[in-house]
């Protein structure tokens, strides 16, 4: 654990240093902002939609985004294993609040950095003879690789060619290594814990193999899945994180819901989803989210109350004593991300204007940027 956490720091580094350096070079060819606004279409400068709600084939929509998001990253980062083992492996609960607070300060301002370089790269590819604009629309998840080839110095593309490897390799190295414990555990659980350490380890090697293997393959068929990695990756992951949150709420937050209910719940909802991809692609997959927690919720507490005869019943977020001051709810912690939640929404209504200002601003030289 503590060599991927290390690995994922140093990867970090080099990612932040490649877009810096990206968005410099970009601005310097492009000779100011001023030319992204000439060479882009507008609606590239409209971070989200009002007019859209995601039922009729339309996208990004501020409701969809809103309300799908906050499930979206609700289940990433409190119920997926490759969050869950980075809190974990936290000294204490105090640096684990201290971890998640930076996550949601620190989210929106990388991406924030990604589509600023996005949008810098892309305005040159319209004024540059050397970049294809047909071949690009057709991949954009080429535009970055192929700008650094043909713009940057012989130095600096090797080590941006590492800060896209690194990229990869920081997700790739957590996911194998969560898959690859979870995979261990379970069949340790099967067999009573009775593997020796040495099993142990050649189990955990085996099934971290076996997993690489497995993704690899399946890395074949993303580009039918969506134009974009990153949109392919949250397509499928929008298909599982509402019913998985919801099987964590219900753990937490309902007393008496039964084993089978929350089994039959987490099926349901997954299936729903896939359902919708299938046959009702007017559905934003956004909106998958908020489907499959409420599909999953439903259908545990039907399948409890009808066939389990029970009665289940929400008892809100139980907390153990046992840990003295960590077991208090992080009031602060929240406050703080509500005032940056609010920020980021001003930040997003007002993103174009706040363009035009910038734009029509004197321009930033080259030389200030490098």
């Amino acid at each position: 654990m503590k060599a991927v956490v290390y690995a994922d720091a140093i990867q970090m580094g080099i990612i932040f240093l490649g877009i810096f350096l990206c968005a410099a070079f970009a601005l310097y060819y492009l000779g100011g902002l001023s030319a992204v606004s000439e060479q882009l279409d507008p609606a590239r400068f409209k971070a989200v939609s009002f007019t859209r709600f995601g039922i009729s084939g339309d996208e990004f929509g501020f409701l969809p985004m809103l309300f799908g998001g906050m499930v979206l990253y609700a289940s990433y980062y409190g119920c997926d294993q490759t969050q869950a083992q980075r809190i974990l492996s936290a000294k204490d609960a105090r640096t684990m609040r201290q971890t998640l607070l930076a996550n949601g300060l620190l989210r929106f301002p990388m991406v924030v950095l990604y589509c600023v370089m996005g949008l810098l790269i892309g305005a040159l590819v319209m004024l540059s003879p050397d970049l294809s604009v047909s071949e690009i629309s057709a991949t954009p998840d080429t535009m970055i690789p192929q700008f650094i080839l043909t713009y940057l110095p012989h130095g600096l593309i090797g080590l941006l060619v590492v800060a896209i490897l690194s990229s990869a390799m920081s997700s790739l190295s957590s996911v194998i290594n969560s898959l690859s414990a979870v995979t261990t555990e379970d069949i340790a659980l099967l067999r009573g814990n009775s593997l020796s350490e040495r099993h142990y380890v050649l189990l955990s090697r085996l099934s971290a193999m076996i997993w690489a293997l497995v993704i690899l393959g399946f890395s074949f068929f993303g580009g039918a899945i969506a134009d974009t990695v990153i949109e392919a990756i949250n397509k499928v992951g929008s298909m599982f994180y509402g019913p998985i949150l919801a099987t964590f709420l219900l753990a937490i937050m309902v007393r008496d819901i039964s084993a089978r209910g929350a089994n039959w719940g987490l099926m349901a909802g997954v299936g729903t989803n896939l359902y919708l991809w299938l046959f009702v692609p007017q559905i934003f997959w956004f909106w998958w989210n908020v489907i499959g927690l409420l599909t999953t919720f439903s259908i545990a507490f039907a399948y409890s109350i009808i066939i389990d005869k029970r009665r289940p019943a929400f008892t809100g977020f139980v907390r153990g004593s046992h840990d003295g001051p960590a077991t208090m709810a992080p009031w602060r912690e929240t406050i703080i991300l509500l005032i940056a939640f609010g920020v980021i929404l001003t930040v997003i209504i007002g993103f174009d204007g706040l363009w035009t200002a910038l734009t029509a601003s004197p321009e930033i030289s080259a030389a200030e940027v490098l």
